[in-house]
C-alpha cells in the first residue's frame, strides 16, 4: 500500500519535474521576445501565449513543492530564469542578424540597380570582380544624339521647377524606350540626349535599334505635347561605326565612348532637323528597313570635319489601310 502511494505521488513529481525548468524557459523566452523592440508587433507573442505558459508553470511548481525545499525550488527558478534569457537573448540576436542581414541585401539590390542605370551590364562585372575596367573596342555599333528645338526659349518661358518636370517626365520615357530595345543611355547633357546600341547583346542589329528607339520617341513626345498642352520639337541623328568605351574617373565612375563615330552622331544630330531623324551612310547600310519605315535620300552636304557627306532621313511610314 505504502508502495503504490508512493507510486502514485512520484510519478506526477517526476512530470513535473521536467515541465517546470522547460516552462521557467519558455516563460522567460517569450517574455523577453514580448518586450523586444527589434520585432514589429504582429511578430510577438500574443499574451494568450504567455498566460498558458504561466499557468503550465505555477501547476507544474505546485506539484513539485513537496518534492523539494524551498530553497532548492528558489535556486531552480533563478537557474531556469538565467538560462531562459539566455537562450531568449541569443534567439533575438540571431533574429537581429538576419535582420540585418536582409537590409543589407535590400542595400545591395538598390546599389546595383542604380549602378545598372549610369554603366553598362560589363563594366559592372568588371568593377566587382576585378576592381577596374579596361578599356575596350566596339566594332558596329550605333550612336544617337537628340537635342530640343527652341530649348531657350521653352526654357524661359517655365519656371525652373515645371521644367525640370517635364524633362524629367521625358528622359524618364526614353529610358525605358531606350531599354525596350536592348540599348543604353550613356548620358544626357543639359537638354541632349545621348544613347548607343550594340554594346550588349541584341536579336536586332544595332542600326535598326536605334531607329526603331528615335520613331517611338518622336510618337512619345508627340502625345506628351497632346497631353500636357506642349510644344517640344527635337532633332535626332544616329550614326554608326566603331568607337572605344571606358570609364572615366576613380571617384565619381562615368562611362563615355570616344572615336569618330559619336563626332558624326552628334554632326547628324546637328543636320537633322525638327521630329525628324537624320543617319549617316553606315547606318543606311545596315540598316533592316521594314514597311513601317521610309527612307529619304538626303543631298550631299558639308559637314565639319567630314567634307561632303550623304545622309538619309527615316521616318515611319504610313499608317496601315483600314
Amino acid at each position: 500500500m505504502l508502495t503504490s502511494e508512493s507510486d502514485s505521488t512520484r510519478l506526477p513529481q517526476t512530470i513535473a519535474s521536467i515541465i517546470l525548468p522547460f516552462g521557467l524557459i519558455y516563460l522567460v523566452a517569450l517574455t523577453f521576445n514580448f518586450f523586444s523592440t527589434q520585432k514589429p508587433w504582429s511578430q510577438r507573442p500574443s499574451a494568450k501565449d504567455a498566460i498558458l505558459v504561466l499557468i503550465c508553470t505555477i501547476v507544474a511548481y505546485l506539484s513539485f513543492i513537496g518534492l523539494a525545499t524551498f530553497e532548492a525550488l528558489i535556486f531552480a527558478l533563478v537557474s531556469g530564469a538565467f538560462v531562459g534569457g539566455l537562450l531568449a537573448y541569443l534567439s533575438n540576436l540571431e533574429a537581429k542578424m538576419k535582420q540585418r542581414t536582409d537590409e543589407l541585401q535590400i542595400k545591395k539590390s538598390k546599389s546595383d540597380a542604380l549602378l545598372e542605370n549610369i554603366l553598362p551590364s560589363y563594366v559592372i562585372s568588371d568593377l566587382k570582380e576585378k576592381g577596374v575596367s579596361e578599356p575596350r573596342h566596339f566594332e558596329n555599333i550605333s550612336i544617337m544624339f537628340t537635342d530640343f528645338v527652341g530649348f531657350t526659349k521653352i526654357a524661359g518661358d517655365l519656371s525652373a521647377s515645371a521644367l525640370i518636370s517635364d524633362l524629367n517626365k521625358i528622359f524618364t520615357k526614353f529610358d525605358e524606350i531606350v531599354a525596350a530595345h536592348d540599348s543604353e543611355r550613356i548620358k544626357t547633357i543639359g537638354d541632349a540626349y545621348m544613347c548607343v546600341s550594340g554594346l550588349s547583346v541584341s536579336e536586332a542589329n544595332p542600326a535598326t535599334n536605334l531607329v526603331n528607339v528615335g520613331l517611338e520617341m518622336l510618337s512619345f513626345l508627340e502625345q506628351h505635347n497632346l497631353r500636357f498642352g506642349t510644344s517640344w520639337q527635337m532633332r535626332i541623328g544616329i550614326a554608326s561605326g566603331d568607337c572605344v568605351g571606358g570609364v572615366v574617373g576613380e571617384k565619381k565612375y562615368l562611362f563615355d565612348l570616344f572615336g569618330d563615330t559619336v563626332n558624326m552622331a552628334s554632326r547628324m544630330e546637328s543636320h537633322s532637323e525638327p521630329n525628324r531623324i537624320n543617319i549617316d551612310q553606315a547606318t543606311f547600310s545596315s540598316l533592316h528597313a521594314t514597311s513601317e519605315t521610309v527612307i529619304e535620300t538626303r543631298e550631299a552636304a558639308y559637314v565639319k570635319g567630314k567634307g561632303e557627306v550623304l545622309m538619309f532621313f527615316v521616318d515611319s511610314g504610313p499608317a496601315p489601310a483600314v
